[in-house]
């Protein structure tokens, strides 16, 4: 009696095919996920690296544009507030010659008579005669009393004798002082220009400086 096992051996062929390509199958898709893995694993570290670079990079550029504009602002707020305090010295200081006459002439005593008065910036010398000393005492005292002339010191006390009379020639150093009501008053408006102007001109510089760190940043 003869048996035919062909067919049978045919199936357990063709199973074996199916569950070997079954294996390749799963073989491969689990290759792809572990090559997947692996890539978001390192590559998208370094790609996280990466782009926090950057961003450090960006931050820096725009702090030092924010320093340099600080430091800009300074340098211009400095030469406003030089030019600003210039102008209100020329403004007080434009009576200033009439109004020294003036007080001048107030603190000086009969019998005294200036022969000659230099002004040398923020002092005064002045060559007189007067007819004691007394008088030229009295007037020193005077000058103290005044807001605007302090005595810085008398050079010369000389006596000449004539046939008529007798006059004393003296030279006195006088300095000319500002009221510190003045001072206080410019610095006080230098402060509110500082105020007004600072936080506009500081945002402006920030703006622009970090369009310009942008530009930078995308080239």
């Amino acid at each position: 009696m003869d048996i035919n096992l062909l067919p049978w051996r045919e199936e357990i062929v063709e199973y074996n095919k199916k569950v070997f390509m079954r294996l390749i199958l799963g073989a491969l898709i689990l290759s792809g996920i572990f090559l997947v893995f692996i890539y978001y694993l390192f590559f998208s570290r370094v790609s996280y690296e990466v782009s926090y670079t950057e961003a450090l990079e960006k931050a820096k550029l725009n702090l030092v544009g924010n320093v340099a504009a600080y430091f800009s602002y300074q340098k211009v707020q400095k030469e406003v507030n030089a030019r600003y305090i210039m102008l209100q010295k020329l403004q007080s200081s434009r009576f200033e010659t009439i109004a020294l006459l003036n007080g001048l002439a107030r603190v000086t005593p009969l019998g005294i008579y200036m022969k000659k008065l230099v002004r040398r910036g923020d002092r005064l010398e002045l060559t007189g005669v007067a007819t004691s000393n007394l008088l030229i005492a009295q007037m020193m005292q005077s000058i103290e009393g005044s807001k605007h002339l302090k005595v810085i010191s008398l050079q010369k006390v000389e006596k000449t004798e004539s046939q008529h009379s007798t006059v004393t020639e003296f030279d006195l150093q006088l300095a000319l002082t500002t009221p510190a009501s003045l001072s206080e008053e410019t610095a006080k408006q230098v402060n509110k220009l500082q105020m007004q102007n600072s936080d506009a001109v500081i945002q402006q510089d920030k703006t622009e400086q970090n369009k310009k760190n942008d530009d930078a940043a995308k080239k």
